[in-house]
């Protein structure tokens, strides 16, 4: 009769399998889930769409002509 894997061994594969694509449990929670809970694609923001502050018309602090993408 073949063992029958642990719990502990089967959350750890799933942990793993998780880091490897870059996923998170969050990820899991609000992404996923509702996707398959409404069969449907989700709805968001796809990223920063602002424009740099030298190409707005309105007056920008200093700082906002420096400041990086990675930081938005």
């Amino acid at each position: 009769m073949a063992a029958i894997p642990s719990r502990k061994k089967d959350v750890a594969d799933f942990d793993l399998s998780l880091k490897i694509f870059s996923y998170t449990r969050e990820d899991l929670k609000v992404i996923l889930q509702p996707m398959i809970q409404t069969a449907q694609e989700p709805v968001g923001s796809m990223g920063n769409d602002t424009p740099h502050a030298v190409l707005s018309e309105k007056p920008q602090l200093l700082y906002n002509y420096f400041n990086s993408c990675s930081r938005r």
